[in-house]
């Protein structure tokens, strides 16, 4: 992945946490976190759910709240009723300004815990992840010792969109941990799967050869 497609990468993602940060409404997040619950339900089971449930609860609870970055965002975001201006265009702040703050901090709080839960399905399906990660990861050093030592040849065009394929599904996965929709609970784990085989199977295996 060359500096410009990470850049790109980068800044596609900023925008859409951007994009969700400040648009998104809380009822809609809430709701497509029950959707996702129940197609985890569906696909996974009762004793799945209630193992990304409790991780994502035990998570969310370690790092924001037992830290105090919560309690700290929301004293400074939203101060104390009696510490607010109320005279002259101050007074618009009560009644649109910290409002807006208020239903932002929920989206935020929201999106947060979907990230954790879609985070602990990540976790579920670690062992299978790398059950395909290493005999791919092995098999493309092995193709790539073998060429190095036969004089073969290694593509630098494989090499190339082999990386843009892998920059793409790096952007994907991103885009769908923060995505306010509801995304089936494989999607995450085959795109790790798909990125895993791509690195290993077309990158590793077409290194130059002087590394």
């Amino acid at each position: 992945m060359n500096e410009y497609s990470l850049k790109y990468l980068i800044w596609t993602f900023m925008l859409e946490i951007l994009l969700i940060v400040c648009l998104a409404p809380t009822s809609w997040i809430q709701k497509t976190a029950k959707s996702e619950a129940q197609m985890i339900y569906d696909y996974l089971g009762t004793d799945t759910l209630q193992h990304v449930h409790t991780k994502s609860v035990l998570w969310y609870r370690d790092l924001f709240q037992r830290t105090g970055i919560e309690r700290s965002v929301r004293e400074i975001m939203l101060p104390a009723p009696s510490d607010r201006p109320k005279k002259g265009m101050d007074a618009i702040g009560e009644k649109v300004f910290f409002p807006y703050i208020r239903d932002r901090g929920e989206a935020v709080s929201d999106l947060l815990h979907q990230l954790l839960r879609r985070l602990a399905i990540l976790l579920v399906w670690l062992p299978f992840i790398l059950i395909v990660s290493i005999p791919a990861f092995w098999d493309g050093y092995m193709s790539w010792k073998i060429k190095r030592t036969n004089f073969a040849y290694t593509s630098p065009f494989i090499h190339k969109y082999g990386s843009k394929l892998s920059g793409t599904l790096i952007l994907i996965a991103l885009i769908s941990l923060f995505a306010p929709i509801a995304i089936p609970p494989m999607l995450l784990p085959m795109l790790a799967m798909a990125l895993v085989i791509t690195m290993g199977i077309f990158m590793v295996s077409n290194m130059p050869k002087q590394v």
